[in-house]
């Protein structure tokens, strides 16, 4: 019996390896910084923020990091900061359940596709209307951050794990496709991002697949699939805000049949086709001219285009 027992032991299928990854809260150090200082000028709340979180999240708070957009963002995030009261409750509420969510979809993570990189933390933070999830840069390094503000106002009573997993898959796809530029890459990153997020989610919606903002896409893109794919072709290589903007952000629309983002929905289309019988696993492992021209491929199988 003992060497049956250690026999089946021997030969039992390894676990998984699990995501070590440092979840560190930021959401609620901002707001008990700012509960005292609630009916103060809202420049005045602006500087203390800025000098709270100099040294724990330098630059993030500066509107320099924006660029040309910084006035723009600027005067969404005074808003934000002027409607604070308002909005508290349920930033809070998303901030105190946040590690208690996060977890579990960071295991199902583990199992569907591998481990995630543990090399910089994770934030909560608040980010006054910015974002509810995504990577920003701070003293030169790229970190993930997720926003309880913005998640309270974007996902609303969306299941979060859909919109978790669309984040955790960039963090796992990064590394693996590197530095890209061009139109194209973007196309790919996001693209397979849903796509990943509606295979680990089958029967997710469009609102929890991100695809309801700043409108929902989805009957638009399908009516003018042609359009938008070789809107997509003339772009492939391009660069600059002029063409992310209106297909990934909320930039004004190419045309009156293309709303903005479209290239969400058109790169999870294109992921789909080239993922037919491969793995989340495998996909994440694709780049180059290869990677390039399939994609390409894929596009022109949508439409004829010049």
């Amino acid at each position: 019996m003992l060497a049956t027992l250690l026999g089946a032991c021997a030969t039992a299928s390894p676990q998984p390896a699990r995501s070590q990854l440092q979840l560190v809260d930021r959401a609620h150090e901002f707001d008990e910084l700012l509960t005292p200082l609630a009916g103060q000028p809202v420049d005045r709340q602006w500087a203390a923020i800025q000098k709270h979180f100099a040294t724990a999240l330098p630059g993030f708070y500066d509107f320099e990091r924006f660029g040309d957009q910084r006035d723009f963002v600027r005067g969404i995030m005074m808003k934000k900061l002027e409607s604070w009261s308002a909005d508290r409750a349920a930033a809070v509420r998303v901030a105190d359940s946040f590690a208690s969510t996060f977890a579990p979809a960071v295991r199902d993570f583990d199992r569907a596709i591998g481990p995630l990189p543990a090399d910089e933390p994770i934030y909560l933070v608040m980010s006054l209307g910015e974002f509810d999830g995504g990577s920003r840069t701070i003293a030169g390094r790229e970190y993930l951050f997720f926003a309880a503000d913005g998640i309270a106002q974007y996902q609303g009573q969306n299941n979060p794990r859909t919109f978790l997993h669309h984040e955790l898959f960039h963090l796992y796809h990064s590394p693996r496709f590197g530095d890209c530029k061009g139109l194209w890459c973007s196309l790919w990153q996001e693209g397979l991002a849903v796509h990943a997020s509606a295979v680990l989610n089958p029967g997710a919606t469009d609102a929890e697949l991100g695809l309801v903002l700043p409108e929902p896409i989805r009957a638009k893109v399908e009516a003018n699939k042609a359009e938008a794919a070789c809107a997509m072709i003339a772009r492939l290589d391009s660069e600059g805000w002029a063409n992310y903007g209106p297909i990934f952000s909320g930039g004004k629309p190419l045309s009156p049949n293309l709303p903005s983002r479209f290239g969400y929905l058109l790169g999870q289309w294109v992921a789909s086709d080239l993922g037919k019988g491969k793995s989340l696993t495998e996909m994440a492992e694709w780049k180059g001219p290869e990677l390039r021209a399939r994609v390409e491929a894929s596009l022109r199988r949508m439409a004829s285009c010049p």
